[in-house]
């Protein structure tokens, strides 16, 4: 019985989300976990149903739902009972959740230490080196840290493992994000053609793997590329795509990131006012959700508008 419940908790959680529902996903993800706590004892499909909430948690989190204690603990609660089962697959898995939602608590309020993230990832790293199943993630998001913290060549080296790995092991969501971090990387160099193909395959994965919330920074990324390139009318094309997933789909982050790529076009077309209103609709959500991050960034943005 347990088991059964489990399977139908991640398998509805991950439908929903696939959907575009992310916070009836996580809604329903709490509600179910909760159920299987009664159960007595760990069991694996338990622990594949909370990596499965988790995960979709720490999307929430990423996405304005400030509830990061939730994810840890959700991520803390399954590598223990993975530890129990003497099962380092899941044990890392689940490291990699709790400290996926610690480095998106110390990005979005500028703590910026990641020294808890960094913890977890090296845990979740040990546990899998040299190849197992999951370790691309895990490399991935340890280069997020580099990035953060500005070690660019040695983040670049940490994406460029992680795809490879990824790629290998034919785990298409992590190559998605790898590669668009390498086509970072690419641009900053001044080498677009290579970031445009970065990215583009990064949208073509996401479309691919049809798991909506995905699309809509993707979608930016390419955009913000293809203007650089002077590729005016299809970035724009793309941008109104992404902010019209993203509101259809109720994700702060990708709205305002959205609404702020249009502003700057705007803002090099000389329409400052239609520039000053949607960095203020961009304003409004950031105020909303309160993540300090997305409050300064348009600040910055505004002030470059006077």
């Amino acid at each position: 019985m347990t088991d059964a419940l489990a399977a139908a908790v991640a398998d509805a959680v991950r439908d929903l989300f696939a959907a575009g529902e992310v916070w009836r996903a996580v809604e329903l993800g709490e509600r179910g976990l909760h159920a299987l706590a009664a159960s007595p004892g760990p069991s694996p499909s338990k622990i594949d149903a909370a990596l499965v909430v988790g995960r979709i948690s720490a999307v929430a989190n990423f996405q304005g739902d400030n509830s990061f204690a939730r994810t840890i603990a959700i991520g803390a609660a399954a590598a223990e009972e993975a530890r129990r089962l003497g099962d380092p697959l899941r044990e890392a898995a689940a490291h990699d959740v709790a400290g996926l939602a610690h480095y998106y608590a110390d990005m979005m309020w500028l703590t910026e230490t990641y020294a808890e993230a960094s913890s977890l990832f090296d845990k979740a790293r040990w546990l899998l080196e040299p190849d197992r199943p999951g370790l691309a993630a895990v490399i991935f998001h340890q280069g997020l840290i580099e990035e953060r913290l500005g070690r660019l060549d040695a983040a670049d080296s940490l994406f460029r493992r992680a795809a490879d790995l990824a790629e290998g092991m034919g785990e298409e969501l992590t190559l998605s994000y790898a590669v668009r971090h390498l086509a970072f990387g690419h641009q900053r160099r001044g080498d677009l053609a290579l970031a445009l193909a970065e990215t583009a395959r990064s949208l073509s994965l996401r479309r691919h793997l049809r798991l909506r919330p995905y699309l809509p920074l993707t979608l930016v990324a390419v955009a913000d590329i293809r203007l650089a390139r002077g590729e005016r009318v299809e970035a724009g094309r793309l941008y109104a795509e992404a902010l019209s997933e993203a509101r259809a789909m109720r994700l702060p982050c990708g709205e305002i990131f959205a609404l702020l790529s249009e502003a700057a076009v705007a803002r090099d077309d000389s329409a400052m006012v239609k520039a000053r209103e949607l960095a203020a609709a961009a304003g409004v959500i950031a105020g909303r959700v309160g993540y300090p991050r997305w409050v300064k960034a348009i600040e910055r943005f505004k002030a470059g508008l006077s």
